[in-house]
């Protein structure tokens, strides 16, 4: 009996050892894998790189680039940093047919290879009619302008963002991008001159193929309404609105939520009127009010089109992302094909018609006294709509801070300012 339990004591012991070699060896193969798993690589971005140059050669911050002909465009810039843009596209066409064509070239000066991601064109075409012809002649021949972008072998592109798949650029190597602005064979005529001006066009590359860039915030919450979590009307955000404001530093002025766009995106009204500057008419102090009177000389049946010429004047200092691109035709009244094509707008009657002083104050704040503003200034008794009223007498709606939908009468037209509507993605 004792020597059959020595045995069994014996045999346990030898199995423990065994397991504790095992588990040791365990132990000491996977600190060796720790260490494997931990190794990573982290490509040099400093090494990554597409410029323009007008040769496909030169690697200058800021060239010029002179159009094929030089009778119908003006000399365009080349600005290279991060995302290179072209800017200064221009052309003055006298009958259709006419067109010019800018011929730039992208290299890629990194040691990756560049996938081109995205063509964006950035504001709209603006007509402008010279000596001898009108603005509606000139309206009705601009239709028959456009401008597109071929970068190397691709198809052109035109009109807004598009995404670009499959489009490569290996490093060392350049390619072509033409630019082309075109007067239609064909197309409407004006009985004079005008120059047709573009936006910016951007190229965006990047190091990996369909690369998505973070969009930079324009507005932050201030205070959420409803307390809800959603987009509401009356919320209030703080928009760094000009390039030199800072959001991380509170710099920016107040807009309130307005009502959102079928495209997902938010239209905000500013907390005031502007002056001419652009600057908030936010106290008696400031001298210049921002009166944009709705009549010129003895009659002028254009009233928000003179109030939307003061606003593009106003904001020519606001972002560029900012820029309009729609045409508005008054809500079914008389103004039809409005080209906007500043950096913000008027508010539209539908946005403001159905409300009232006590529980939409922010849409009646810093104007006259009339016992619920939060802030008073006086002599402004209103701002324009975008909307035109059928009436022989006048054809404008202008807000009354009494009687949002009452009609404003023509002696006080004088006395209405323009606060800025503009659209933005939260």
């Amino acid at each position: 009996m004792r020597s059959e339990r020595r045995k069994k004591v014996m045999t346990l012991g030898i199995l423990a050892v065994c397991v504790l070699t095992i588990s040791i060896g365990f132990a000491a193969f996977s600190s060796i894998l720790n260490v494997k798993t931990s190794a990573s690589v982290s490509p040099d971005a400093s090494k990554f790189g597409v410029i323009f140059s007008s040769d496909g050669n030169s690697t200058s911050t800021t060239q010029t680039v002179n159009p094929n002909l030089s009778t119908y465009g003006g000399a365009a810039t080349i600005t290279n940093g991060i995302n290179p843009v072209i800017s200064g596209l221009s052309a003055k066409f006298t009958a259709p047919g006419d067109s010019v064509t800018y011929t730039f070239y992208a290299k890629n000066t990194g040691e990756y290879l560049a996938y081109l991601n995205y063509i964006t064109f950035i504001g709209n075409k603006t007509c402008t009619p010279g000596t001898g012809t009108t603005q509606a002649l000139v309206d009705s021949a601009c239709n028959g302008i456009s401008m597109s972008v071929k970068v190397g072998n691709d198809a052109a592109v035109t009109g807004s963002t598009s995404l670009i798949t499959n489009h490569t650029l290996a490093a060392g190597t350049s390619e072509q991008v033409v630019v082309t602005i075109s007067y239609a064979s064909g197309a409407a005529r004006a009985d004079g001159s005008f120059t047709v001006t573009f936006g910016d066009v951007m190229l965006t590359y990047s190091s990996v193929a369909d690369y998505v860039p973070e969009a930079e915030s324009i507005c932050k919450l201030v205070d959420d309404a409803d307390v809800d979590g959603e987009i509401s009307p009356g919320d209030e955000y703080l928009c760094a609105v000009e390039e030199d404001m800072d959001l991380e530093n509170d710099e920016g002025y107040t807009f309130y939520v307005l009502g959102n766009n079928n495209d997902g995106k938010t239209n905000l009204i500013m907390f005031a009127n502007i002056n001419a500057s652009g600057q908030p008419v936010d106290s008696d102090d400031v001298v210049d009010k921002g009166y944009v009177a709705w009549y010129s000389g003895t009659s002028n049946a254009n009233g928000p089109v003179t109030a939307m010429n003061y606003l593009n004047n106003a904001t020519t200092s606001w972002k560029e992302e900012l820029r309009l691109n729609e045409t508005y035709d008054d809500e079914g009244e008389h103004f039809t094909n409005f080209p906007l094509n500043g950096k913000a707008r008027l508010p539209k009657l539908s946005e403001v018609d159905d409300k009232n002083s006590t529980d939409d104050s922010y849409l009646f704040d810093y104007m006259e006294d009339y016992g619920y503003q939060t802030n008073v200034v006086s002599g402004v008794y209103a701002y324009w709509l975008l909307s035109s009223y059928a009436s022989s007498t006048y054809k404008a709606w202008i807000l009354n801070t009494k009687a949002l939908n009452g009609d404003f009468a023509m002696s006080y037209a004088d006395l209405a300012g323009v606060r800025p509507v503009i659209t933005v993605q939260l």
